[in-house]
Protein backbone atom coordinates (compact mmCIF):
# COMPACT_ATOMS: atom_id res chain seq x y z
CA UNK A 1 0.00 0.00 0.00
CA UNK A 2 2.84 2.78 0.81
CA UNK A 3 3.77 1.97 -2.95
CA UNK A 4 0.89 2.95 -4.27
CA UNK A 5 0.98 6.10 -2.12
CA UNK A 6 4.10 6.93 -2.79
CA UNK A 7 3.08 6.86 -6.64
CA UNK A 8 0.32 8.88 -6.23
CA UNK A 9 1.99 11.64 -4.45
CA UNK A 10 4.34 11.86 -7.14
CA UNK A 11 2.19 11.93 -10.23
CA UNK A 12 0.99 15.49 -9.84
CA UNK A 13 4.47 16.75 -9.40
CA UNK A 14 5.84 15.39 -12.84
CA UNK A 15 2.58 16.28 -14.76
CA UNK A 16 3.63 20.52 -13.04
CA UNK A 17 7.00 19.73 -14.38
CA UNK A 18 6.19 18.85 -17.73
CA UNK A 19 3.32 21.44 -17.99
CA UNK A 20 6.11 24.14 -16.72
CA UNK A 21 8.59 22.60 -19.23
CA UNK A 22 5.97 23.08 -22.62
CA UNK A 23 4.80 26.83 -21.46
CA UNK A 24 8.64 27.51 -21.58
CA UNK A 25 9.06 25.72 -25.28
CA UNK A 26 5.94 27.29 -26.34
CA UNK A 27 7.33 31.10 -25.58
CA UNK A 28 10.76 30.32 -27.41
CA UNK A 29 9.24 29.23 -30.48
CA UNK A 30 7.32 32.77 -30.11
CA UNK A 31 10.89 34.44 -30.34
CA UNK A 32 12.58 35.88 -33.77
CA UNK A 33 15.68 34.07 -34.74
CA UNK A 34 18.35 36.60 -35.95
CA UNK A 35 20.81 35.80 -38.48
CA UNK A 36 24.34 35.11 -37.08
CA UNK A 37 26.23 38.65 -38.42
CA UNK A 38 29.06 37.62 -40.75
CA UNK A 39 31.58 40.52 -41.11
CA UNK A 40 33.16 41.65 -44.58
CA UNK A 41 36.10 39.35 -45.31
CA UNK A 42 34.44 36.20 -43.40
CA UNK A 43 35.08 33.06 -45.06
CA UNK A 44 31.15 31.32 -46.50
CA UNK A 45 29.52 28.51 -47.58
CA UNK A 46 26.11 27.75 -49.25
CA UNK A 47 24.55 25.12 -50.94
CA UNK A 48 24.27 25.02 -54.99
CA UNK A 49 21.34 23.14 -56.45
CA UNK A 50 21.94 22.58 -60.33
CA UNK A 51 18.90 20.20 -61.51
CA UNK A 52 19.19 17.24 -59.21
CA UNK A 53 22.94 17.67 -58.16
CA UNK A 54 23.83 19.42 -55.17
CA UNK A 55 27.18 21.33 -54.24
CA UNK A 56 28.65 23.31 -51.79
CA UNK A 57 30.41 26.69 -53.13
CA UNK A 58 32.93 28.87 -51.10
CA UNK A 59 33.76 32.47 -51.08
CA UNK A 60 34.54 35.43 -49.36
CA UNK A 61 32.11 38.42 -48.22
CA UNK A 62 32.94 41.50 -49.95
CA UNK A 63 29.85 43.77 -49.30
CA UNK A 64 26.90 43.30 -46.51
CA UNK A 65 23.62 44.91 -47.41
CA UNK A 66 20.91 45.80 -45.07
CA UNK A 67 18.67 47.80 -47.30
CA UNK A 68 17.11 47.10 -50.71
CA UNK A 69 19.81 46.51 -53.21
CA UNK A 70 19.42 46.88 -57.18
CA UNK A 71 22.15 45.21 -59.30
CA UNK A 72 22.70 44.63 -62.92
CA UNK A 73 23.54 40.63 -63.19
CA UNK A 74 23.84 39.46 -67.24
CA UNK A 75 21.67 42.24 -68.38
CA UNK A 76 18.88 42.04 -65.95
CA UNK A 77 18.45 44.05 -63.22
CA UNK A 78 17.55 42.08 -59.65
CA UNK A 79 16.61 43.61 -56.14
CA UNK A 80 17.25 41.88 -52.91
CA UNK A 81 15.41 43.33 -49.84
CA UNK A 82 18.44 43.57 -47.07
CA UNK A 83 17.11 43.75 -43.70
CA UNK A 84 19.02 44.19 -39.91
CA UNK A 85 18.04 40.39 -39.14
CA UNK A 86 18.65 39.17 -42.45
CA UNK A 87 21.01 40.94 -44.67
CA UNK A 88 22.18 40.25 -48.43
CA UNK A 89 25.50 39.68 -48.93
CA UNK A 90 27.63 40.61 -51.90
CA UNK A 91 30.39 37.15 -52.35
CA UNK A 92 32.88 36.96 -54.34
CA UNK A 93 33.04 32.88 -55.20
CA UNK A 94 36.11 30.90 -55.89
CA UNK A 95 35.92 31.02 -59.29
CA UNK A 96 36.22 34.91 -58.83
CA UNK A 97 32.51 35.51 -59.73
CA UNK A 98 30.18 37.93 -58.13
CA UNK A 99 27.36 36.36 -56.21
CA UNK A 100 24.38 38.18 -54.03
CA UNK A 101 22.82 35.44 -51.33
CA UNK A 102 20.56 36.14 -48.67
CA UNK A 103 21.62 35.58 -45.05
CA UNK A 104 19.32 32.01 -44.99
CA UNK A 105 21.47 30.36 -47.42
CA UNK A 106 25.03 31.50 -46.22
CA UNK A 107 26.70 30.30 -43.17
CA UNK A 108 30.46 30.69 -41.75
CA UNK A 109 33.18 28.51 -42.78
CA UNK A 110 36.79 27.19 -41.81
CA UNK A 111 37.82 26.65 -44.97
CA UNK A 112 40.53 28.89 -46.31
CA UNK A 113 40.64 30.93 -49.06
Amino acid sequence: MSRSKSRRSLSPMKRSRKSKTMSKSRSKSKQVKKMPRIAVGSTVKWTRYNGTTESTSYGKVLNVHTSRVTYIINGKERAYNGTEDKPVYEIMTEDGFTVMLNAPRVSKSTKKL
